[in-house]
């Protein structure tokens, strides 16, 4: 069985509130563009342009959206250095619980330095 995330509108229910689909839907593209700027090298301090032919990748040429400064925000948050085990209690706190309020990804590395996003995509009854 595969399960995929897909964009607010065909995860969560009718009536759930604007502000939680635009987090959700700001992550998604946020971790696909991180990983499209990883690949090239890219890290957060990478300029909005780059952070706009990112998203082309992402998204195709035809893409004429341009998402909201948070979502530049997101992507440059998910790119700086990861959290690891070692790092102090509250600054993992502070870049999660931070994150999950904005919207941003986390990345974090496991003990075999494997990276993961953490992705904080709202719970809806």
């Amino acid at each position: 069985m595969t399960t995929l995330i897909d964009t607010a509108v065909h995860f969560h229910p009718q009536g759930t509130p604007g502000a939680l689909c635009n987090k959700h839907n700001r992550q998604l593209l946020a971790v696909n563009t991180c990983q499209v700027a990883r690949l090239q090298g890219y890290d957060h301090a990478m300029s909005t342009e780059e952070i706009e032919a990112c998203f082309r990748v992402v998204k195709g040429e035809r893409y004429r959206y341009r998402p909201q400064p948070a979502t530049y925000e997101a992507v440059r948050s998910g790119l700086r250095a990861p959290l690891t085990a070692s790092d102090a209690a509250d600054d993992i706190k502070d870049r999660v619980f931070t994150a999950v309020d904005q919207g941003h990804p986390v990345l974090v590395s496991d003990a075999d330095g494997n990276e993961h996003y953490l992705v904080a995509i709202p719970a809806t009854p």
